[in-house]
C-alpha cells in the first residue's frame, strides 16, 4: 500500500510540477511514519519482521539494481567521457574515503566523537562514499537535463558503487588484524584481486550467456529476457561465492549483455520490453529499501550519537567537493593540451563547465548501497555507524534532493533536451553505438569488440546496416569495431548504386550500399564466411 501511495504521490507531484518532491523521499518518509506506528501500536514480532535484512538485500535487491543500472546506461554519454567517470569513482571515491576516514580519526583522537581505530574509521569513510542519486537523476529525467551531464552523474553513481565497496572490503581486513608489513599491503593486492576477479567473472558469465541466446536461437522474447535475467544473478552469486565482488560482477555483466546478449534478442519488440522489464524490477526493488530503510530509522534509533552524525555529514560534503572539483579540472587541462580537432567528430564537450562541477558535487546523495554495507560493519560500533549512516542518507535525500531543481535553474544548467536517455528508443539505439573510445587503447579495444561480436552474436553487421539506416547516420559512424568498411557507403544521389575502392579491396568485405531512400542490402562478402553470406541473402 505505502509503494501505491508513494508512486501515485510521485506522479501527482510531478503533473503539479513539483520536482523537489521525490518518490525516494515520500517512501522514506512514509516508512519513519509507519515505523512510529509500529513502534507505538505493534507488537515485538511485528518490529523485528521489519528489521532490515541483509541477506534479503543482497541475495534479492542488489542484483538486480546493479544489472540494471549498467544495462540500461546510455553508451554515447558514458563511453564519450569514459576517462573523466572513471576517474571520479576511482580515484575521487578514494579521496572521498581518505576525507572522511582521517577527519573522523582526527576529531576521534580529539575526543570530539566516539573512540574509533584508524582502519574503522577508513571502513566506514569507505561506505559513505557510496553515492545513490535517484532521487537528482529522476530529477534529471523530468527536466531532462543535459544528457551529458546526466550520462557523467549517473555513469559515475555506477562505477562509485563497485569501488566502494572493494575499498571497504580492503580498509575491514584491518580491523581484526593486528598492522604489520604484510597486511599493510594485503589491502592493495585484495583490492586489485577483488577488482580484476569481478570484472573477469562477470564478462565471461554474459559471454557465455550471449553464446547460448546465439546456438539456441530461442525466437521467443521470454525466454531470451529470462535467460539475461538469470545469467544476469549467475554473475553476482558467483562473484559473491568466490570472495569476490558482486557489484563490480554485475555491473561488468550489465555492460556486456547490452553489448552482446542484446543483439541476439528477437525484434525490437522484444528489446524494448527488457529495457522496461529490468527497469521495473530495479524501480521496484529500491522502493522497497527505501521503504525499509525508513522504518528501520524510526524502530531502531537507541545508539543515534548527533555529534558523529554531524561531523560525518559535514566531511561527506567536504570529500565530495575535494575529490569533484580538483578532478575535474584535471581533466580540463588534459583536454586543453589535447588536439580540439579530434574531438570534433562526437559533437559533445569536452570541457566540465564550473556550473556542471558544482552540479556533480550537489548529486553525491547516499543511498542503498551505503546502508546496506553499513549492516554488516565489522565493529562494536555497527549500530551506531548503521543509524549514522541512515541519517546520512535522509539528510542527503531531504537537502540535496530536493534543492536540486532550484540549483539547475540558479546555474542555468540547459533543461528540455529531446535526446532523452531514460527512454527505451534511446537506450535501444545506443545498444549499437559508436566505437567504444578513441585512441591507441581505444583501436585495441575496438578490435577486440569486432571479434567477439563475431562470436557472440547472431548477425552482427545486419544490426549495424539497420541501424545506421535508421539513425540516419553513417554505417562507420555506428559500426563498433570495424566490422564494416568504408565510411560514406550510402549512394547521394538516387537510383545510384555505388562502392567505394577500399571496399572492394578489403580482404572480409565487399559491400555495396543502394540510395538511402531505398533498403540497404549487401550486395556481396569477399570473405569465406558461410554464416554471414546466408544471413545476408536471408536479409535480401
Amino acid at each position: 500500500l505505502m509503494l501505491v501511495l508513494a508512486i501515485c504521490a510521485g506522479v501527482t507531484m510531478h503533473h503539479r510540477k513539483a520536482y523537489w518532491i521525490s518518490e525516494s523521499l515520500v517512501l522514506t518518509l512514509g516508512g519513519i511514519v509507519l515505523g512510529l506506528f509500529v513502534s507505538a501500536f505493534g507488537s515485538d514480532q511485528v518490529v523485528d519482521a521489519l528489521e532490515f535484512d541483509e541477506d534479503l538485500f543482497v541475495l534479492l535487491f542488489l542484483p538486480i539494481i546493479i544489472f540494471e543500472s549498467s544495462f540500461s546506461l546510455m553508451k554515447r554519454y558514458f563511453f564519450h567521457q569514459v576517462g573523466k567517470i572513471l576517474l571520479l569513482a576511482i580515484a575521487g571515491t578514494l579521496v572521498s574515503a581518505m576525507v572522511v576516514g582521517f577527519g573522523l580519526y582526527g576529531l576521534a583522537r580529539g575526543g570530539m566523537v566516539p573512540n574509533m581505530s584508524w582502519a574503522e574509521c577508513l571502513a566506514f569513510g569507505s561506505i559513505i562514499s557510496a553515492v545513490d542519486p535517484v532521487a537528482t537523476l529522476s530529477v534529471f529525467r523530468a527536466l531532462k537535463v543535459d544528457p551529458w551531464l546526466n550520462g557523467m552523474v549517473y555513469g559515475e553513481s555506477v562505477m562509485n558503487d563497485g569501488v566502494s565497496i572493494v575499498l571497504y572490503k580492503a580498509f575491514a581486513s584491518y580491523i581484526s588484524e593486528e598492522m604489520s608489513t604484510v597486511n599493510f599491503l594485503k589491502p592493495l593486492g585484495q583490492f586489485v584481486w577483488v577488482l580484476l576477479g569481478s570484472l573477469l567473472l562477470g564478462f565471461l558469465t554474459m559471454c557465455l550467456g550471449s553464446l547460448t541466446l546465439k546456438v539456441l536461437r530461442a525466437r521467443n522474447s521470454q525466454v531470451e529476457i529470462t535467460l539475461t535475467f538469470l545469467f544476469s544473478y549467475t554473475a553476482f552469486q558467483l562473484a559473491e561465492t568466490c570472495q569476490l565482488s558482486g557489484i563490480v560482477s554485475s555491473l561488468t555483466a550489465g555492460f556486456v549483455a547490452k553489448r552482446f546478449m542484446f543483439r541476439n534478442f528477437e525484434g525490437q519488440d522484444a528489446k524494448d520490453f527488457s529495457l522496461q522489464f529490468f527497469a521495473i524490477l530495479a524501480g521496484l526493488s529500491e522502493s522497497l529499501i527505501f521503504l525499509l530503510l525508513g522504518i528501520n530509522i524510526a524502530l531502531f534509533n537507541e545508539h543515534f550519537d548527533l555529534a558523529f552524525t554531524v561531523w560525518t555529514i559535514l566531511l561527506c560534503l567536504l570529500g565530495r567537493a575535494v575529490n569533484v572539483v580538483p578532478l575535474t579540472e584535471l581533466t580540463n587541462w588534459m583536454a586543453s593540451r589535447r588536439d580540439p580537432d579530434k574531438e570534433k567528430g562526437s559533437g559533445l564537450p569536452v570541457r566540465v563547465p564550473r556550473a556542471y562541477q558544482v552540479i556533480i558535487w550537489h548529486a553525491g546523495l547516499r543511498g542503498s548501497i551505503a546502508y546496506a554495507l553499513a549492516l554488516n560493519f565489522p565493529s562494536h560500533h555497527q549500530k551506531m555507524v548503521v543509524e549514522c549512516t541512515s541519517s546520512v542518507v535522509l539528510f542527503t535525500i531531504v537537502a540535496m534532493g530536493c534543492t536540486t531543481p532550484l540549483l539547475l535553474k540558479f546555474l542555468d544548467i540547459p533543461m528540455g533536451s529531446s535526446d532523452d536517455p531514460s527512454s527505451t528508443a534511446a537506450q535501444g539505439s545506443q545498444a549499437l553505438a559508436p566505437k567504444l573510445t578513441h585512441g591507441r587503447m581505444g583501436r585495441y579495444m575496438n578490435r577486440m569488440d569486432r571479434v567477439l561480436m563475431r562470436m557472440l552474436t547472431i548477425d552482427p553487421l545486419m544490426g549495424i546496416r539497420a541501424d545506421a539506416y535508421n539513425l540516419g547516420t553513417d554505417v562507420a559512424d555506428s559500426d563498433p569495431g570495424g566490422l564494416m568498411v568504408g565510411k560514406n557507403n550510402f549512394s547521394e544521389h538516387p537510383n545510384e548504386e555505388t562502392c567505394s575502392p577500399k571496399d572492394r579491396s578489403s580482404p572480409e568485405i565487399e559491400i555495396c550500399e543502394l540510395n538511402r531512400s531505398q533498403s540497404v542490402l549487401p550486395v556481396s562478402f569477399a570473405g569465406n564466411n558461410e554464416d554471414a553470406t546466408r544471413n545476408s541473402l536471408e536479409y535480401s
